[in-house]
């Protein structure tokens, strides 16, 4: 067979070479295979879902807080309160022992070799009723060895050289003076008339207190009426 037999031959011109077959038509092109997947982690714990951390609250043998508590005296109705209440808020308070110590006679000498008695001791604080400048050097004795000191009840030393003591002065623990001077005006107000002649003193119990002004208003009026009487 010719050239010219190809020429001339009816059949439609051979279709121009196929265009090497199209690679196949990627998908999308996927991101490099990953390794086959590990079975899904558990989600991680929130803090919620991990168990509570166990605090140990209690201190180390021999780390408890020594507070020690000194009175004026013992065998007193008003002292038994502050030794009762002393106590029961040192077993209240975890890893804390609360010890009380006061003279059986009162006087201020006593209640100062108390306060020595303590410092030698070095607790971690003392409580001291502060009613007298003749305390001072325990209580700067204490402050210098690192000691917390709460003064309560009586707290004189405003005018102390120690800015220290002064401090402790300024913040103390007790009765409002103030407050009780008005509740013992307020009492003699009651059984009082204008031109009284009164006599103040002290008393650490108001129902004495009380009675005894009533008392003073019952003999007042006896003596009224005798008066009248007489007239």
């Amino acid at each position: 067979m010719s050239c010219g037999d190809d020429d001339g031959d009816a059949a439609a011109p051979a279709a121009p070479p196929e265009a090497p077959p199209a690679a196949p038509e990627a998908a999308p092109e996927a991101a490099p295979e990953a390794a086959p997947e590990a079975p899904p982690e558990a989600p991680a714990a929130t803090p919620a879902d991990e168990p509570e951390e166990e605090v140990d609250l209690t201190q180390a043998d021999g780390d408890a807080i020594e507070i020690w508590v000194v009175g004026s005296v013992l065998n007193n109705p008003f002292w038994d309160l502050i030794q009762n209440g002393s106590l029961a808020a040192g077993e209240a308070l975890a890893d804390a022992n609360v010890t009380y110590i006061a003279p059986e006679d009162f006087s201020l000498a006593n209640v100062n070799e108390f306060i020595v008695t303590a410092v030698a001791a070095e607790p971690d604080a003392i409580l001291v009723d502060y009613r007298t400048a003749e305390y001072e050097e325990a209580v700067i004795d204490a402050l210098d060895k690192g000691i917390e000191v709460q003064f309560y009840n009586n707290y004189v030393g405003k005018d102390s050289d120690d800015a220290r003591v002064r401090r402790l002065s300024g913040t103390p623990v007790g009765l409002d003076k103030a407050a009780a001077a008005r509740r013992s005006a307020e009492l003699y107000l009651e059984y009082v008339s204008p031109g009284d002649q009164l006599v103040l003193f002290n008393s650490r119990d108001p129902e004495r207190l009380r009675r005894g002004l009533h008392r003073r208003r019952l003999e007042r009026e006896r003596s009224r009426r005798r008066g009248t009487a007489g007239s």
